[in-house]
């Protein structure tokens, strides 16, 4: 069968998670979705982008055509589309993304397809392959947590009642900064792990969430307590927005507020209800996925590390 974008599609639609098939019209989710996976399954096979990303990531011994996108051999009715990345760009955290197979993987597919990435990808040293899979956390034999996806319809979440006197609204200016940041300060205070889950937005990417009229600071009767915003997506196919900050000020937590930030934003953002609202939240990072899935969303799978 030729390994084309079609093939691709067929095979990471139907990994997805159940729910996250009915979220969306089908016909619209896999536009949606064939869309995201062009540049994997087109440009990043070309030879400019090759090119590109060896000049930008040089490991010692590898060459150009080493970068690209390729489809790897696992079974004889298996093939993954695959290719190298750094963590940051940091030479010294390679591991391989497996982007989906030319049919949908079963968990007894992943030892194999390990093995065959382990192989093609020697060159790099990675330290893990890093795919999607609809299980829950903890259900893929031997895998590292990464990012959970929780989503829902933003019609949905609407839905959801507020407490009173919690408002949200765009900012006038950055004075928020400081509080902000203190809130960024006492998570990590909480949790050394957190920096590695999350860090505060720079002022340019606040500015362009404002620009884009999706950007809100949280009061309750009048007083700062956080700040909420997302940005356009199509992960998973889904189309959308992605939670870009939902970030509680360190003395209005422990009053039931984080699960409600999802609801003001939802409800803050000029989007029709048919579109989702999607999040990445760490798998170990409990409190901001226990939030999520109190405020309505829904855990739709998410990445794992498979150790090479």
């Amino acid at each position: 069968m030729p390994l084309t974008l079609e093939t691709l599609t067929d095979a990471v639609y139907g990994d997805l998670h159940p729910h996250a098939r009915t979220l969306q019209p089908a016909e619209q989710h896999r536009a949606a979705l064939s869309e995201h996976l062009t540049w994997h399954a087109t440009d990043a096979l070309s030879d400019d982008f090759a090119r590109g990303y060896a000049a930008s990531a040089a490991v010692p011994g590898t060459t150009p055509d080493d970068y690209r996108n390729r489809w790897v051999p696992v079974s004889p009715d298996l093939q993954v589309l695959c290719g190298p990345r750094f963590e940051g760009m940091d030479l010294a955290r390679p591991f391989v993304e497996v982007v989906g197979g030319s049919r949908p993987l079963e968990l007894a597919d992943l030892p194999h397809v390990t093995d065959a990435v382990r192989r093609a990808f020697r060159m790099f040293q990675p330290r893990y392959a890093r795919l999607y899979r609809p299980e829950p956390d903890g259900a893929v034999p031997g895998a590292h947590p990464d990012r959970r996806f929780v989503g829902a319809t933003l019609g949905t979440l609407r839905a959801a009642p507020l407490p009173d006197g919690l408002r949200a609204a765009p900012p006038q200016n950055f004075d928020f900064r400081p509080a902000y940041e203190a809130a960024y300060r006492a998570s990590a205070d909480a949790d050394p792990h957190h920096p590695t889950y999350a860090q505060p937005e720079t002022l340019d990417a606040l500015q362009d969430y404002l620009n884009d009229g999706l950007l809100f600071e949280v009061r309750l009767h009048g007083r700062w307590v956080g700040l909420i915003a997302a940005l356009p997506t199509t992960h998973l196919g889904l189309s959308g927005l992605e939670v870009a900050e939902l970030t509680l000020a360190q003395d209005a937590r422990g009053q039931g507020l984080g699960a409600a930030l999802t609801t003001l934003l939802a409800r803050a953002v000029p989007h029709p209800d048919t579109d989702v609202l999607l999040g990445t939240v760490h798998a170990r990072n409990t409190p901001a996925l226990k939030a999520a899935l109190r405020a309505g969303r829904t855990d739709l799978g998410g990445w794992v590390q498979l150790p090479l």
